[in-house]
């Protein structure tokens, strides 16, 4: 899902052995043990422009086939950093990791300084005031946190406002009237919601443990119910536990993963 130097550089390490398998095509065929002997690469993407990846390897190739397998997209309404300060009134603490005041963010300011190449300047961090130029909208509140959070540090406190602002909605179009999606993204919604669940993405294992461990001392862990279905998901899980998150969960109950 995102563009890496690792895998532009696969993408022409595979195109050379492409070219050079086609000038040899007959040796390789004779000293493989594949079928055909040849080299296949296939490339999956729900999201990529396909027609770049065909423009590449086709510059080269007579015929790149394509394979489009039918699906359908889901509407989606995009929210930001501020959007999200804004809904959940989140105000920052000034002594958490990820303030960009506290203990913590001063040894990351200062990795930072130590591993900044000789002649490099890094920027200052924006203040209250540069929010505020560059979302004239948000009321001072907004700009507060924004200018008090360190983007370095990942702010625990705010997944659990939004966790606990999306359930306190009560549905997933109650969710979408409130941050002002249009009536045709919240009657589909409707239409198509069989269930309510908050997929959260995190960084690593770490913060997953860590999320769901907050999530757990908020008012969602105080539900009985509810605290069953705060579900870690990670590639070391039991295959049990990882099957769970596709399981339906009862009603009124949001699953959180």
């Amino acid at each position: 899902h995102e563009r890496t130097v690792e895998n532009d550089f696969l993408l022409l390490t595979l195109k050379s052995l492409l070219k050079q398998q086609h000038a040899n095509r007959n040796g390789s065929e004779q000293g493989s043990g594949r079928p055909g002997g040849a080299l296949h690469v296939c490339l999956m993407s729900a999201t990529m422009d396909s027609k770049v990846l065909v423009d590449y390897y086709g510059n080269d190739f007579s015929s790149v086939p394509r394979v489009k397998v039918g699906g359908r997209t889901f509407p989606v309404t995009q929210l930001h950093l501020e959007d999200a300060l804004s809904i959940t009134r989140h105000v920052v603490d000034s002594g958490a990791d990820w303030c960009k005041h506290s203990q913590a963010a001063q040894r990351r300011a200062q990795r930072k300084e130590n591993n900044r190449s000789e002649g490099e300047r890094l920027p200052p961090p924006p203040s209250e005031s540069d929010f505020m130029h560059r979302f004239p909208k948000a009321d001072q509140g907004v700009c507060r946190a924004m200018a008090a959070l360190d983007p370095d540090a990942l702010n625990i406190a705010l997944v659990c406002d939004l966790v606990s602002w999306f359930r306190r909605q009560g549905s997933l179009s109650g969710a979408l009237r409130a941050v002002g999606a249009s009536d045709g993204d919240r009657d589909s919604a409707s239409m198509e919601n069989k269930g309510e669940a908050v997929l959260v993405f995190l960084p690593g294992t770490k913060e997953i443990e860590d999320v769901r461990d907050a999530l757990l001392r908020t008012e969602l862990g105080r539900d009985a119910d509810q605290r069953e279905w705060i579900l870690p998901l990670h590639g070391s899980l039991p295959a049990e536990e990882q099957k769970r998150v596709f399981l339906r969960p009862p009603k009124n109950v949001v699953k959180v993963v």
